[in-house]
């Protein structure tokens, strides 16, 4: 069972029901989430429009537009961007969600 609920001061996030072995396909229904792969390059990393001309990221993140990429940016990409102005603030809000999905998966 998957679901999605808050995620304390990041919004919301994924969770299972129960605890699952790492690399467990979980049927999802429609994408939550998606990452293009290293082949996909010519997509926008948040919508995966074809990119005409890529606006990029300090990581090196393309998206189509200043718009999808501040977006992608709030919306989680903050997280994970290794070029992110506060690197520490990030690594910590990341260990949040991180554990809020562990206490989740023991319900």
């Amino acid at each position: 069972f998957v679901y999605t609920s808050s995620a304390g001061s990041r919004g919301r996030g994924l969770f299972t029901a129960r605890a699952c072995p790492s690399h467990t396909l979980l049927p999802l229904g429609e994408p939550h989430a998606a990452s293009p792969m290293q082949c996909c390059a010519s997509v926008c990393c948040s919508c995966g429009r074809h990119l005409e001309r890529p606006v990029r990221c300090a990581c090196s993140a393309a998206y189509c537009s200043e718009a999808c990429r501040d977006k992608a940016y709030d919306t989680g990409h903050a997280l994970l961007c290794v070029a992110a102005d506060d690197a520490a603030r990030s690594a910590a809000s990341l260990a949040e969600l991180l554990s809020l999905g562990s206490d989740a998966a023991r319900v």
